[in-house]
């Protein structure tokens, strides 16, 4: 791998990134019979046969979809030029089986053409399709109001013409998608708070590879953000629709790798707020025209609390991912690059885990695929994509269907709640809760973790039995002076995923007693960064001269003489620390902990000109161990910094 200057390493980019676009969208090369795959069981989903959703007569390409109810599904495309029997394609399917297909244009005068890029999204009875015909022309939507069975008229939305209309989402009233004002400008945000009778514009202008998703009080957004000498990924959120943001966040590593293409899904299952993204990324390596490896990151249901980067892929072949997410099921879609043909549709699912997917599954491996798109209902993956079909060079729409076996796996905890009562900041108090499967089927625990940082629970994963117990354990370890709550979460293959209960916990401030010479001249420091103000009499630091002190600071070494012979101290513990010293004599301070000086370690290396010296109350005393509530004076040669871990 080599790092590339920025010009050559965006042009790179550039060409590869569009050179699969232009390899989907160009999909316009031969017939071929439909391959169905006998059903595929693993990793407790059922992969049925693909069906073939276009007609032979047309090449079809960038395949939409969209969920609603249990498993309706619903499904667009665009055909491309030549013999044009459908002008805006239209195919409903329940439960792995295809009800309805028609053209819903078909009758429309004002529309002599095929239209471009439909996208779609649903809500119980409630289908939109949004639209363009050819650039620079209208933004149109048509409309459901009884899942798909009739459809209003066309009507332009947006106030200004365009070519293309991307990622559509929608929740409850409101409706948003992303559009390109006359074709060529940089991305807006069209929005409606009324189901689509009224809609309003963003003025600010987004990076073309944007992508965005709604919740109940949220926008959520991910795009490009340039960093040089790379391209990162971008998280914002916004409660006003996109006019301003709450919140902004680089989400992808920074490391000087590009990482692009994002996608990001949203789902309120009874936790909270919940999102999935992903993304292409280089930093593991890259193949063939438009491969890399595909990373995912998630968040802690009811927290924007984002936990670490996955990598999906075993190679780095990935590209243009696809995300979903409802209740306790995620998905991924992706091309891959591999044999025995050239471009792949892998998806990666999983119903019990907030980070471990099961295998990919390629959705038809003996043939060109592309332009993917993933749904997830209640039991279900749903996954269109673009496969080429050899007979006569043309391109057909293809939909798979990954059922989730359903386990009869009941889920069930021996408490409600946890209180694990009062200690110590840094210190551990933990209590047992027992996860129990009343139901005949294994359950797969596939997630526990816990929404506060100050809690953990272990095992994170595991399986229980049917009509057996598992024990986990809840540990607290305060970080902060205060009391604490927090959910401990578990994502399983029962019905009822993902369940919680919360948890309490009190932190007191740390107490450390030291021993002085009372009355006398003491070379003190305070042991743990402390809470509540600390000041001992007479006290001063030494920063080149004397320097009385009101309150002590950690780190920091102090003369003082103290008012009696045992000191309390209440703060944090420290067990490691670095302190910054100047060229010449310093007072250093002590950690909670001892620790040798010959475990003392300095950046740069050997800075450390002197020994450790410690006032005993007669003299100067050379020291090989640093103690608690102690300071030392030591000599460096120039500014710097030593680093201290205690035992």
């Amino acid at each position: 791998m080599f790092h590339f200057l920025k010009g050559q390493e965006t042009m790179r980019v550039f060409f590869r990134h569009n050179l699969f676009v232009m390899l989907t969208l160009l999909l316009c090369a031969a017939i071929a019979q439909l391959h169905l795959y006998a059903q595929d069981t693993s990793c407790g989903i059922v992969w049925y046969p693909a069906i073939q959703l276009s007609d032979d007569t047309i090449s079809s390409v960038c395949p939409q979809i969209a969920v609603s109810g249990d498993d309706t599904v619903h499904v667009t495309w665009k055909t491309n030029s030549g013999i044009q029997t459908m002008k805006l394609p239209y195919v409903k399917i329940v439960s792995g089986t295809v009800v309805d297909t028609k053209d819903l244009l078909q009758d429309n005068t004002e529309f002599p053409v095929y239209v471009a890029y439909p996208v779609i999204i649903a809500r119980n009875d409630r289908v939109w399709i949004f639209f363009t015909r050819t650039s620079d022309r209208p933004l149109w939507m048509i409309s459901s109001n009884d899942g798909g069975s009739t459809w209003s008229s066309v009507s332009a939305i947006a106030p200004d013409p365009t070519g293309r209309v991307y990622s559509p989402s929608e929740n409850d009233q409101l409706i948003a998608l992303l559009y390109p004002p006359h074709s060529a400008q940089p991305l807006k945000i069209l929005r409606s708070t009324n189901l689509g009778l009224t809609w309003t514009r963003t003025d600010e202008d987004l990076d073309n590879y944007t992508k965005i998703t709604l919740t109940q009080n949220s926008l959520h957004l991910v795009q490009h953000k340039w960093l040089d000498p790379s391209v990162e990924v971008e998280y914002r959120q916004s409660t006003d629709l996109g006019t301003s943001w709450k919140s902004e966040k680089i989400i992808s590593e920074v490391d000087g790798w590009y990482s692009d293409q994002p996608s990001i899904a949203a789902d309120r299952n009874k936790i909270g707020d919940q999102l999935l993204v992903a993304w292409r990324e280089e930093k593991y390596g890259w193949y063939g025209l438009a491969g890399g490896s595909i990373i995912s990151r998630t968040t802690i249901p009811g927290k924007m609390e984002w936990l670490p980067e996955v990598c999906l892929t075993d190679e780095p072949a990935g590209s243009s991912p696809e995300v979903a997410l409802k209740g306790g099921k995620r998905a991924v879609v992706y091309g891959y690059e591999g044999l025995p043909v050239g471009f792949h549709v892998l998806v990666r699912s999983t119903n019990n885990s907030l980070t471990n997917f099961c295998p990919a599954v390629d959705m038809r491996p003996d043939s060109h695929n592309g332009g993917q798109r993933v749904a997830v209902s209640s039991d279900a993956v749903h996954v269109v994509w673009s496969g080429k079909v050899y007979t006569n060079h043309t391109w057909r729409i293809f939909y798979r269907r990954g059922e989730f076996i359903k386990a009869n796996a009941i889920f069930s905890t021996s408490i409600d709640s946890m209180a694990l009562g009062t200690t110590e900041i840094g210190r551990t108090i933990s209590d047992t809760v027992s996860v129990m499967n009343t139901g005949s089927d294994t359950m797969i625990v596939g997630t526990a973790i816990s929404d506060n940082e100050n809690f953990s629970v272990t095992p994170q994963d595991t399986i229980v039995l049917p009509f057996s117990e598992i024990e986990f354990t809840v540990n607290f370890i305060p970080k902060s002076y205060g009391t604490h709550t927090g959910k401990i979460i578990f994502y399983h293959n029962s019905k009822t995923s993902p369940d919680c209960f919360d948890v309490t916990g009190t932190a007191e401030w740390r107490k450390e007693t030291i021993s002085y010479q009372h009355g006398e001249w003491n070379m003190v420091s305070v042991p743990v960064k402390p809470g509540p103000t600390q000041s001992l009499p007479s006290m001063f630091s030494y920063e080149g001269s004397y320097i009385p002190r009101d309150a002590m600071e950690f780190g920091k070494g102090y003369w003082s003489k103290p008012a009696a012979q045992e000191i309390t101290y209440q703060g944090a513990d420290v067990w490691s620390d670095t302190f910054i010293v100047r060229a010449g004599w310093n007072m250093i301070g002590s950690l909670t902990g001892e620790l040798l000086r010959d475990n003392i370690t300095t950046i740069p290396d050997s800075l450390i000109l002197s020994k450790f010296y410690w006032y005993d109350g007669s003299q100067y005393v050379d020291s090989d161990t640093i103690k608690p509530g102690r300071s030392y004076w030591i000599k460096v040669k120039q500014d710097g910094k030593i680093i201290l871990m205690a035992k």
